[in-house]
């Protein structure tokens, strides 16, 4: 992503607001020659004379589990790849009769947003917060796809995406008609990065008069809805949990609901926090 070209270019510009602190990347080869590196990005990855001092081959993966081997793992990441999807997302952008559908369909004509949500393969990691200085709050993320042939490419693939249902970013995309190191994404449209965390706890259960108030933090992401539900009585696997409200989309904070008459004559009642992502 930064100076391999001739000329050189000034390296890969994020958007306005998104200061990466860390870098995970994989090279996709088959399951067993998959390679990870990490860094930490300045400050801390570097010493006065700006050496990287915070840097590592994290190993390859596995063919059964994400524990990575033959590198230097300090943090314990795991990670591993699934590469044969064949449900249909691609760029071939012609339907059967041969007429081009743009960057939306796929050659069948099925939308690829309809048929990414049905792929059940890919890249996965598992990340310990220790490898990422132990945050407490929202993380934010941007993902990529690049090719480093060809002056190394970027891919239209991107989280978050281009946005504006301009076909022109899902057909051509940045890294086809300039190398990646002169890419800057805030003249494309869309915001590329997206937010994950604080993960998703319960934070406090309180009586006030008869009512129960039920406070939770959600995640920093309006794509994940949330709702109190609850069971009275005896628990069992067989119970059914009734929402105390419809669902609410994630803000990063805490929100509180109240299980009205909850408390009356303080009956044995059970309560947890439903998260589940929209996708309408």
């Amino acid at each position: 992503m930064g100076p391999t070209n001739n000329p050189p270019g000034p390296g890969l510009t994020f958007d306005p607001g998104f200061a990466p602190n860390y870098y995970i990347n994989m090279n996709v080869g088959t399951v067993l020659t998959s390679s990870f590196n990490y860094a930490q990005l300045w400050p801390g990855g570097t010493n006065a004379s700006g050496i990287a001092t915070n840097g590592y081959f994290l190993g390859r993966t596995g063919s059964t589990n994400g524990t990575l081997t033959g590198g230097t793992n300090p943090f314990l990441i795991q990670a591993t790849v699934n590469n044969s999807n064949t449900n249909g997302v691609d760029n071939a952008n012609k339907n059967p009769s041969g007429i081009s559908t743009g960057c939306y369909t796929n050659h069948l004509g099925v939308a690829n947003a309809v048929q990414a949500s049905t792929v059940t393969n890919g890249i996965e990691m598992a990340i310990p917060l220790a490898a990422l200085g132990s945050p407490t709050g929202t993380i934010a993320i941007c993902a990529f796809i690049g090719n480093n042939g060809n002056g190394l490419q970027m891919s239209d693939q991107i989280l978050g995406p281009f946005g504006n249902n301009d076909p022109t970013f899902c057909t051509i995309a940045p890294g086809k008609t300039t190398n990646m190191p002169y890419v800057v994404l805030s003249n494309y449209p869309g915001q590329h990065y997206f937010y994950v965390g604080p993960e998703m706890r319960m934070t406090s259960v309180g009586v006030s008069n008869n009512n129960v108030n039920v406070s939770f933090l959600t995640e920093n992401n309006t794509n994940l809805l949330y709702r109190v539900e609850r069971i009275t009585g005896n628990y069992s696997t067989n119970s059914i949990w009734v929402p105390l409200s419809g669902f609410i989309p994630g803000t990063g904070g805490i929100i509180t609901q109240t299980d009205t008459l909850g408390g009356t004559n303080k009956p044995g009642a059970f309560y947890r926090v439903r998260q589940t992502p929209n996708c309408q």
